[in-house]
């Protein structure tokens, strides 16, 4: 079985965007290209349970930087093809506070559900961005279910929760 999952966070000019996390909307290209050319099938972070067969690749962005909702989902749709980037409710359309002197925007609720409309899935990243290590088991759930229903609230349809939601 060879499944591969990518994970990214910004994509934007390295001016933009600096080097940390980063990768050049050009860089990407050429990732999803090498893919393409293996004839590897494309799915989406919320189909992984049930396609794990060999030659499937998953891109996945975590934090939904605003960069990254601008430049990466026309890299995807280009290639005819799509990804899976995870938002922090909480932090929609603000910054990622968690980034200290690195913040940077994240994108807003249009951003978000136009990528959705494209054929691209919004994923559950939690409601605020917390280090979930440092909750008790209770604080963990509930950042989890409210960050679920808050994408639900905005019209957004994130994959189900393998967790009970009450």
């Amino acid at each position: 079985m060879s499944v591969t999952i990518l994970c990214y966070h910004k994509v934007g000019s390295a001016s933009e965007e600096g080097r940390r996390l980063n990768i050049e909307p050009l860089r990407l290209r050429s990732h999803v290209q090498f893919f393409v050319r293996k004839n590897r099938k494309f799915i989406l972070a919320g189909d992984l349970p049930g396609s794990m067969n060999s030659g499937v690749v998953c891109f996945t962005f975590d934090d939904a930087y605003f960069s990254t909702m601008v430049h990466a989902p026309s890299v995807f749709e280009e290639a005819g093809t799509r990804a899976t980037f995870y938002a922090v409710p909480g932090r929609v359309g603000k910054s990622s506070d968690w980034d200290g002197e690195l913040a940077r925007p994240l994108a807003d609720w249009d951003l978000l559900l136009s990528a959705q409309s494209k054929g691209h899935e919004i994923g559950n990243h939690s409601q605020n961005h917390l280090h979930l290590a440092d909750l008790d088991a209770q604080e963990q759930l509930a950042e989890i279910r409210t960050a679920h229903e808050a994408l639900e609230n905005k019209g957004l349809h994130p994959p189900q929760l393998l967790l009970p939601l009450r």
